[in-house]
């Protein structure tokens, strides 16, 4: 067989060896893969060249029908071996890099497609969690107040009282999930839009903890507000502010045992950023899971200590929004030593007091 016939056998490399492993000729393209470029490599002994390309030992006694490899320029390779006459030996390589690279590919979005198919399961599972078990108590405690006593008698009024607060409870977290799955939608179609608003920092702080303050109590948690005196005012979407801290706060009440502590604080940084602090001495989060507690499709394993898992839509929101306003949301948390999450604005939105009263003036 020439050099010229060898050349033609495959364009990727090929070579023929004796029954003894010997090389008796071979295309340049083969010498190529090897890393001998213009070496005449004939009589070497095969097995040595092949050694640091192919992912499985080689033997010219009893070789394989097909071995596959990288060459140094990280080029995956497949060599095909057949017998010919006279006990030789015939390689014949393939570069399949491009095809390895569609395999790959195709295999990865294989992956993301079941993926993302398990967590559209998990979320609306978690989601029929989350909507059922307040409705649930809505209903049951109805039901409490709508059968009859035995004997007739009514309903003592502090029970009445009892069942409606547990009712309104019950139906706050209900609204609260069914717009975050809302505010989620909106987020991804671009829908949402912040309105204007000329906000006094302390009068929202009070506002969202009042709201808790009634969860709180039936989690014996302590709630406390630490404002700093801020005479500043500021300029943003101030019921989507209400909303972020009323989450927040939420879920750091959601995640502190009996007798712990959920605190809310406010400064002035010293950038002359707003800085608005929830900090809670609850059961914390794992170092490992912080990357993916704002992704709204992750799953909250549940752990020792760890309450009902929520949607997870919560903080992709507050994140949104924060960023929405040119801001910044950070979550800080060690398991078992409580999370931290400081909410920044920027300067640019906060207005002086003297500023502040004509703006007000202009709102509807």
């Amino acid at each position: 067989m020439s050099g010229a016939t060898a050349d033609r056998i495959g364009p990727a490399g090929t070579v023929v060896v004796a029954e003894d492993g010997r090389v008796l000729m071979h295309t340049p393209r083969f010498a190529d893969l090897v890393g001998r470029t213009g070496d005449d490599l004939r009589g070497e002994a095969l097995t040595p060249l092949l050694e640091p390309l192919l992912d499985d030992p080689f033997e010219v006694a009893n070789p394989p029908s097909v071995l596959h490899g990288q060459t140094q320029e990280r080029r995956r390779i497949t060599l095909v071996v057949e017998r010919v006459p006279g006990g030789r030996l015939c390689l014949s390589a393939a570069d399949v890099t491009g095809a390895t690279a569609v395999s790959e590919a195709l295999r990865r979005a294989r992956r993301v497609a079941e993926s993302a198919s398990s967590a559209k399961s998990r979320v609306l599972a978690t989601i029929s969690h989350e909507l059922r078990t307040p409705l649930n108590a809505v209903i049951g405690f109805s039901d409490a107040l709508a059968q009859a006593q035995p004997g007739g008698k009514p309903i003592p009024n502090e029970r009445v009282r009892e069942y409606a607060i547990s009712i309104r409870e019950a139906g706050l977290v209900l609204l609260r999930q069914i717009n975050n799955i809302l505010d989620v939608v909106r987020l991804e179609s671009g829908g949402i839009e912040l309105s204007a608003d000329v906000i006094e920092v302390p009068r929202l702080i009070d506002a969202a903890v009042r709201q808790a303050e009634p969860t709180a109590r039936l989690a014996r948690v302590t709630l406390e507000a630490r404002p700093v005196q801020i005479s500043r005012w500021l300029r943003g979407d101030e019921r989507r502010l209400r909303q972020v801290l009323g989450h927040l706060l939420a879920n750091a009440l959601k995640f502190t045992p009996a007798g712990g502590t959920v605190a809310v604080e406010s400064a002035i940084a010293e950038d002359g950023d707003l800085r608005l602090v929830v900090r809670d001495s609850g059961i914390g989060i794992a170092e490992v899971e912080l990357d993916r507690v704002f992704d709204p499709f992750a799953e909250d394993e549940a752990g020792p200590g760890r309450r009902a898992p929520g949607v997870g839509f919560g903080l992709y929101f507050c994140r949104a929004i924060v960023e929405a306003h040119g801001g910044k949301l950070a979550l800080a948390s060690r398991a078992g030593q409580g999370t931290t999450v400081t909410l920044r604005l920027p300067r640019a939105r906060l207005i002086e007091p003297t500023n502040a009263s004509g703006l007000l003036q202009e709102q509807p």
